[in-house]
């Protein structure tokens, strides 16, 4: 593999963290979690930086457009991490032409996929409560998300990969095969 950074890319319930802690196990190399780097991310006196509880309590508190702020900036500081990584991106990072911009120069991005209504199950078995971007109900908002950010994935990466019938162990050897050929 070319690149030493692997972002995985894609809407919630596609399997990002899930893939990306197996996948840097697989490859030896650190894995980072935007979401949970954007909780912890803290720089003094700078309150839009306070410690949160959860990407969604960010979301609430400061907006799409405060959250969005706060996660090209967190990006940009796991990116600039010296050496390699696995990073599970936040499924609107995509949102920011800057944040593609840096994903499309310093990662190789793998795209992961599926069906609606089994990113939507996921979603709604996940404990991690999200408030909603939309006033559309959770279906209907995964719909609009998936069209308006389909583009913006492909836009950056390099493979796309189907998560849904197969487990993590598998998704992991995928990706693994692919990126080495």
């Amino acid at each position: 593999m070319s690149e030493p950074v692997i972002a995985l890319i894609g809407l919630r319930g596609s399997g990002k963290s899930s893939v990306g802690h197996e996948l840097a196990e697989a490859l030896e190399v650190p894995f980072y979690d935007l979401d949970e780097s954007l909780v912890g991310f803290h720089v003094a006196g700078d309150p839009a930086t306070r410690s949160f509880t959860s990407a969604g309590a960010i979301l609430s508190e400061l907006g799409e457009e405060g959250f969005r702020d706060l996660e090209a900036r967190v990006l940009r500081e796991v990116l600039a991490i010296p050496g390699p990584k696995v990073l599970a991106t936040g499924g609107g990072v995509v949102e920011r032409s800057e944040n593609r911009e840096l994903l499309a120069e310093r990662c190789t991005c793998v795209w992961l996929d599926g069906p609606l209504e089994i990113l939507l199950a996921r979603i709604e078995a996940d404990s991690t409560l999200r408030p909603p971007l939309t006033d559309l109900d959770p279906a209907a908002e995964l719909a609009a998300l998936a069209r308006r950010r389909a583009p913006l994935y492909a836009e950056v990466a390099t493979l796309k990969l189907d998560t849904s019938s197969s487990g993590i162990k598998t998704i992991v050897c995928v990706i693994l095969d692919r990126l080495r050929r």
